[in-house]
């Protein structure tokens, strides 16, 4: 269901009050108004968070409004149509070595960020029954994992934009304050009972820092579509999905580092 549908259901007053909102919050920063304009463009959220994001829009203030906004997607995240990848697909995740160092403080696997930087150099590039007998444990996320992968080379996710930190984060699309951040780089198998599906606005704008580089894909496509940054347009978009949390013992290659 699309936003301009949910907007229809609305009176006339509160339509347009809606609409003011809508305005308002693009106004805000180039990063809401593109938020704004990938809500009226989203197509595979149902009508239950469209009425929930509404009903939040025209209750909040212009000072919480983003705030307002993360928390009601944060219930509607990994509700996106199931998308059926092929068999034994190996998946990509890249992530910094300093958001990864923090997230293994938060998830009170290292009790500091310097505990878990040693660990984290201790583990690159070990062999894999090395990282399942020590870090079977370790989660990948918090949340929810965004993952990529190669529909021309379904056991070598990131072959294709292999190259610097900074080609591989532009062409996914990831941070753009994270540059010249060093990137961990790991490949592993989903479990079919952990349903992979289409990356909508609630996983995008689900967290407190919202994306500048993310759009909803199309219609017709077969899974997500990564934007990437300006200097790599001439590059096609990657495939892009999300899914539960996994821990490191569905790896299938050593954690590399990238710079």
């Amino acid at each position: 269901m699309r936003l301009e549908k949910a907007l229809n259901d609305l009176s006339k007053a509160a339509r347009l009050q809606a609409e003011d909102e809508l305005v308002r919050l693009a106004s805000l920063s180039a990063l809401t108004f593109q938020a704004v304009e990938n809500f009226r463009t989203e197509a595979r959220l149902d009508r239950e968070c469209w009425t929930s994001l509404l009903k939040t829009l025209l209750a909040s203030s212009s000072a919480d409004t983003c705030v307002q906004i993360t928390n009601i997607l944060r219930v509607h995240t990994l509700c996106g149509p199931i998308i059926s990848p092929v068999p034994r697909i190996r998946f990509g995740r890249a992530v910094t070595l300093k958001r990864f160092c923090h997230l293994l403080v938060t998830l009170g696997h290292y009790a500091t960020i310097n505990s878990a930087q040693r660990a984290v150099r201790h583990m690159i590039d070990q062999p894999i029954r090395n990282l399942l007998k020590y870090w079977h444990h370790i989660e990948l996320g918090r949340y929810l994992l965004w993952s990529t992968f190669n529909p021309d080379a379904l056991d070598q996710p990131f072959e294709d934009i292999d190259g610097t930190a900074d080609k591989i984060r532009g062409v996914l699309g990831l941070d753009r304050n994270e540059a010249e951040l060093p990137l961990l780089l790991f490949e592993y198998e989903i479990p079919s009972r952990i349903q992979v599906r289409f990356p909508t606005i609630a996983e995008a704008y689900s967290s407190g820092v919202w994306p500048y580089f993310f759009r909803p894909a199309p219609l017709g496509s077969q899974y997500g579509m990564t934007m990437p940054w300006p200097e790599f347009e001439h590059l096609p978009p990657r495939p892009e999905v999300v899914h539960e949390v996994m821990s490191i013992s569905f790896i299938k290659s050593p954690i590399r580092k990238v710079e």
